[in-house]
C-alpha cells in the first residue's frame, strides 16, 4: 500500500523526492557520523575455553580407553571377567559397594548436567568497558 494513496498532500513531497537532483554527502558529516559510531563498537577479547577443552579431552580419552579395552581383550579373559563380576554382584556383602558405586555414578552425571546447563549460556560482553 502506498502512503500517497491515502494522503494527497504527500504527492508534492513524493514528486520532489523523485525530481530533485541528488547532492553528495558533505565530508564533514561523514567523518562526524563515523567518529560517533567507531567508539561504540566493541570486540571482546579472545578467551580460550579451558573447561570445554578439558571435558572434551576427558571424554575422548575415556572412550578411547574403553574401546581399546573392549576390543583388545581375548574372549577367554572376557568370560572370566564376566564370571567374576557376576559372582561379586551376587555376594551379599557387595550390595553396599554396588549401591555406593551406582549412587556416585548418578551424582557424577547430575553434576555434569548441571555444569553443562550453567555454562551453556554465553556471558554477554559489556558494551562499554571503559565506563
Amino acid at each position: 500500500m502506498n502512503c500517497t494513496d491515502d494522503h494527497p498532500a504527500m504527492d508534492v513531497i513524493e514528486d520532489a523526492l523523485r525530481t530533485y537532483p541528488l547532492e553528495p554527502v558533505p565530508a564533514s558529516l561523514k567523518t562526524r557520523v563515523m567518529n560517533r559510531i567507531r567508539p561504540q563498537t566493541f570486540v571482546p577479547r579472545f578467551t580460550f575455553p579451558w573447561l570445554e577443552t578439558a571435558i572434551g579431552l576427558m571424554f575422548s580419552t575415556l572412550l578411547t580407553v574403553a574401546a581399546t579395552l573392549l576390543l583388545e581383550i581375548p574372549p577367554a579373559a572376557a568370560a572370566r571377567l564376566q564370571n567374576s563380576v557376576r559372582i561379586f554382584l551376587l555376594q551379599p556383602g557387595s550390595r553396599s559397594i554396588v549401591q555406593a558405586a551406582s549412587t556416585s555414578a548418578i551424582l557424577a552425571v547430575l553434576c555434569l548436567v548441571l555444569a553443562v546447563w550453567l555454562f551453556r549460556k554465553p556471558i554477554a560482553p559489556r558494551m562499554f568497558p571503559h565506563r
